[in-house]
């Protein structure tokens, strides 16, 4: 009797293992492979206005892309996928973080991206920082990432200029 535990325990334990990054992992119905998200499979990028008048809202969109062949699962923490801003001066100076303070609940949401699929994540920015000033014009770097169980996917950075508003 505890020998076919111990068997039952060792086939259950086998049959939930999961691959390493980068490697075929489960085979959904119809054959296709997918494999865990890894950071040369998935194409970050941040969509922004480069230059943006002083007081106008920056919209912010992080759009991350399946390059492969074969679909990508990507294990994203919080109820919705979670972006990250951080906004920037010249001088590494950060004025705004978005997740400053905030608690992303302890959930892991599997979404996955077949070949080509893209995943957009919007937020935006009133141009004021963390203490909930205006910002001065001038030139910034906006930084974004989506969360995941491990290592954020990172887009990179983007210059963001905020000039005065014409008289």
């Amino acid at each position: 009797m505890r020998f076919v535990l111990v068997a039952a325990m060792a086939l259950a334990a086998a049959a939930c293992r999961a691959d390493g990054p980068g490697r075929t992992g489960q085979h959904p119905p119809g054959g296709s492979s997918v494999t865990l998200a890894a950071q040369d499979s998935i194409h970050v990028e941040l969509l922004l206005e480069p230059r943006v008048p002083a007081g106008e809202p920056v919209r912010l969109r992080l759009r991350a892309e399946n390059v492969t062949q074969h679909a990508i699962d990507l294990y994203l923490r919080g109820r919705a996928p979670t972006l990250d801003v951080v906004v920037g001066r010249g001088d590494g100076t950060v004025v705004w973080h978005r997740l400053e303070g905030e608690i992303i609940p302890a959930i892991v949401q599997l979404r996955a991206l077949r070949p080509g699929e893209r995943l957009e994540v919007d937020a935006s920015w009133d141009q004021r920082t963390n203490a909930g000033e205006a910002v001065a014009p001038g030139d910034y770097v906006v930084e974004a990432s989506l969360l995941t169980d491990g290592e954020p996917l990172r887009a990179p950075p983007r210059p963001l200029a905020i000039r005065s508003a014409a008289r």
